[in-house]
């Protein structure tokens, strides 16, 4: 059986997804047509799906589905026992479809297999470009398990300028991402985690994260089916493959995947997990409590934990604010780069982003955004922003790249939307998201400090 009869023949139950799509102009109630603006009607039911650009580039889901399967056959994916399915959002402006390569398994323990997984989805707004994503669905549980570490392998978006073209070459490096994503799970095995530690890493994944021990007692005093689920399947993965980060990955993966069986929730879900990169990356240098790291103003309520996670402060002062502001505008400069707008992060990259705005004579927002708040609500706030700003070339400024973990919570939203580059003052070297500008560097690792910027400090405790 053909790639894209597997497929078809899953997709033609869903009349949503099937359902061809017109394009009509658009017209105010004085009968003024908006020159600038189309809408897009679903014709299996006349539904209007959205109001989109002039420039928005219209692919019918068949077109997708027949790339996209003579794609899969002309790489070098084994496509026997290939199965497919599908899903649509409420709104019908999103769809996705999940394909599984049984030929295709990372064993990251005995009996305990991963098959490649890819995931092909698209939008009638433009908030999703044509996609496809490289990632994993565990079979070792009998209902089978997604794995949310998604990976993109091709994108293009719905503009003039959209192709095809390119997706055969991103599907044969998808086994070289399906690796690399197995070699990372098998390294999770090898990181130890106390019981605390393991809730810990779960509540994070849940959005939550705590200033102190008695802000966490009085979450795990109140009630909540959920937590408690995967509380539970993490105590049944610990004593089933030792207490370590894979067990605790696992748990995670188990929430995404059953507590909805639609493959669109699933994978939503899932990317929630790249929301806590800190979490899954710094276990592996440290057995720190992930209390919530250090605040944008100093707080001497911080909780001390060892010498090596209370580090000494590093005083910044304007002048080298300044320097380093005007080298991300040197960089930018020389790599020709001009965003259409400069986005500082709240709190720390609002100063730096708005200096940065009048030195290149740029438009500047804030962005009103922290991965430690609550998950759904951020991204909820990160589609609104992004949405306004659809389709132009954005610079998203910070004022460090220290763990990374900000700028990767952002990172897969904003690029549904925009053309980004981002840029902050300080670059850690060793954090896990290096940023396309920057001003100063340092090394956490070779000389671990907390930065202190000029904006955030108290000239009264440097004594």
């Amino acid at each position: 059986m053909t790639a894209f009869k597997t497929i078809m023949d899953n997709l033609k139950h869903d009349e949503d997804i099937m359902s061809t799509v017109r394009e009509e102009s658009l017209y105010l109630k004085d009968g003024r047509e908006v020159s600038n603006r189309k809408q897009l009607i679903r014709n299996s039911d006349d539904k209007l799906l959205s109001v989109v650009g002039k420039g928005y580039k219209l692919v019918q889901t068949e077109t997708v589905v027949d790339r996209f399967s003579k794609s899969i056959e002309n790489s070098g994916l084994n496509v026997g026992g290939m199965t497919a399915s599908s899903s649509n959002s409420i709104n019908g402006l999103r769809s996705i479809i999940m394909l599984r390569f049984p030929n295709h398994t990372i064993e990251t323990r005995k009996d305990d297999k991963t098959e490649l997984q890819l995931a092909c989805r698209n939008s009638w707004d433009g908030s999703w470009p044509f996609k496809v994503d490289v990632g994993g669905f565990r079979i070792a549980c009998a209902n089978g398990q997604f794995d949310g570490d998604f990976v993109s392998a091709f994108s293009s978006r719905h503009t003039k300028n959209f192709t095809f073209d390119g997706m055969v070459d991103g599907l044969d490096r998808s086994l070289e991402m399906f690796q690399s994503a197995g070699d990372k799970w098998l390294s999770y095995r090898k990181i130890k985690l106390k019981k605390d530690d393991a809730q810990l890493v779960l509540m994070e994944y849940l959005g939550k994260s705590f200033e102190d021990d008695e802000e966490k007692i009085a979450y795990l005093d109140r009630k909540s089916a959920r937590r408690d689920e995967i509380f539970d399947k993490m105590d049944d993965y610990g004593k089933d493959m030792g207490w370590n980060l894979l067990a605790a990955y696992n748990a995670m993966t188990d929430d995404a995947t059953h507590n909805s069986s639609d493959p669109l929730a699933q994978f939503t879900r899932g990317r929630r997990m790249r929301s806590a990169p800190r979490t899954l990356g710094c276990l592996s240098h440290s057995p720190r409590p992930l209390l919530r790291e250090g605040p944008s103003f100093l707080d001497e309520k911080m909780p001390i934990i060892s010498n090596e996670f209370n580090p000494p402060r590093s005083y910044y002062d304007w002048d080298e604010i300044i320097c380093g502001i005007l080298d991300i505008g040197r960089m930018m400069q020389m790599s020709q780069y001009e965003p259409n707008v400069i986005i500082g992060i709240r709190r720390g990259g609002v100063i730096p982003s708005a200096m940065l705005s009048l030195h290149a004579s740029t438009n500047w927002i804030e962005l009103p955004y922290s991965w430690k708040e609550d998950l759904d609500k951020a991204e909820m706030s990160l589609h609104m922003t992004f949405e306004k700003l659809r389709g132009i070339d954005i610079l998203l400024l910070d004022d460090i790249s220290d763990t990374g973990a900000t700028f990767q919570s952002i990172m897969p939203v904003a690029e549904d939307y925009c053309n980004v580059r981002t840029a902050c003052v300080i670059q850690n070297a060793s954090s896990k998201f290096a940023a396309d500008f920057y001003g100063l560097i340092i090394d956490k690792v070779k000389v671990n400090q907390w930065v202190v910027f000029p904006w955030e400090r108290d000239y009264g405790d440097e004594t």
